[in-house]
């Protein structure tokens, strides 16, 4: 979304399923306020991308993703082979093929944000140098405003919770 809006603000409601697109005309996120049970963080890019990464509290980057329905995703360099039962396999639209399996859940600190027991999931058939993804299944109770102009993503309770 953020390439075919900008220089656009978008807001992704995962519990309500909306999409909006605003100019934030002068309200844009700030650092220093953000929701209750929220948080606005810095919207870290990587050398001309302009996938939105975070960073996480233990200092890790990871691309929110909020296409994906990974909780935190975990490349696991270890390959599962052809025959786990527990492994799902996920399609991306280039035709890539990823198997993940299902782990112990995960607390991750976003900023001031703890998101405790988080769905986690390993890949295998990741490519080389794939981030941490932070998908659908961590973000799903918030709606996440994307300021791509101010370099700030705000992640807050969804109005529906």
């Amino acid at each position: 979304p953020t390439e075919v809006f900008k220089p656009l603000a978008y807001s992704i409601d995962l519990p309500q399923g909306q999409l909006r697109v605003f100019d934030l005309n002068g309200s844009a996120p700030r650092l220093s306020n953000a929701a209750q049970d929220g948080a606005v963080v810095k919207w870290i890019r990587q050398r001309g991308d302009h996938r939105p990464f975070v960073r996480l509290g233990d200092g890790r980057l990871a691309l929110v993703d909020t296409g994906s329905g990974f909780g935190l995703a975990i490349s696991d360099s270890r390959s599962f082979g052809n025959h786990r039962d527990d492994a799902r396999v996920t399609r991306d639209l280039g035709g890539g093929v990823v198997q993940s399996r299902r782990v112990a859940p995960v607390t991750v600190n976003i900023g001031p944000l703890v998101l405790r027991n988080i769905p986690t999931d390993l890949l295998s058939g990741a490519a080389a140098g794939t981030p941490l993804i932070l998908g659908r299944d961590a973000l799903y109770p918030f709606r996440i405003t994307f300021d791509p102009s101010g370099g700030l993503i705000a992640i807050e309770p969804s109005e529906s919770r």
